[in-house]
C-alpha cells in the first residue's frame, strides 16, 4: 500500500495498528488503515476518536484465521474497506445502503487493485530481488 501511495506522490498517514471506535459503541481494531484525503486531520496523533476525527479513508484486513464482517466498518462509517483472504483482495464501497462489493477502488481508480496487489503480496515472500526492484513498473 504505501508503494502505491508512494508511487502517487500523495499524501497519507497510516496505522497499525489502531482501535476504532465511538464512545459506548462496539469497535474494532483494523489489520492497517490509511487517511489518505484526510491525512492532515490524522497528522501527529497516536489515538483516534471518532466522536471528532473522520474515520479512515481506507481499512485494510487479512483474513487467515477469522473472517471480517463489515457491520461495525458501517457503523463507523469507513469509506472503503479492503479484505485480503486466500490470495485475492474484495473491495467494499460504502454507499447509503451500505457496502458494495466493487471491482475498483475509488481510492485508486487508475490501478486495478485486484489483479496487481495479490501477486506483489504473494511475492513479498520469495527473494526474488529483480521482481522486487522492478514491482513499482507493473503498477
Amino acid at each position: 500500500m504505501t508503494t502505491l501511495l508512494r508511487h502517487q506522490n500523495r499524501n497519507w498517514h497510516g496505522f497499525d495498528p489502531v482501535t476504532l471506535k465511538r464512545l459506548s459503541e462496539a469497535g474494532l481494531e483494523p489489520d492497517t488503515c490509511f487517511y489518505i484525503e484526510n491525512w492532515q486531520a490524522a497528522l501527529g496523533k497516536e489515538r483516534i476518536d471518532l466522536a471528532v476525527d473522520p474515520p479512515p479513508d481506507l481499512a485494510i484486513e487479512v483474513d487467515i484465521t477469522s473472517l471480517t464482517t463489515l457491520d461495525i466498518y458501517q457503523m463507523l462509517r469507513v469509506p472503503e474497506v479492503w479484505i485480503y483472504r486466500q490470495g485475492q483482495i474484495s473491495i467494499y464501497v460504502l454507499s447509503d445502503e451500505g457496502y458494495e462489493d466493487s471491482a475498483q477502488s475509488p481510492t485508486f481508480p487508475t490501478v486495478e487493485v485486484k489483479a496487481v496487489l495479490p501477486a506483489y503480496v504473494e511475492r513479498l515472500g520469495q527473494p526474488d530481488q529483480v521482481w522486487l526492484c522492478g514491482s513499482l513498473r507493473c503498477i
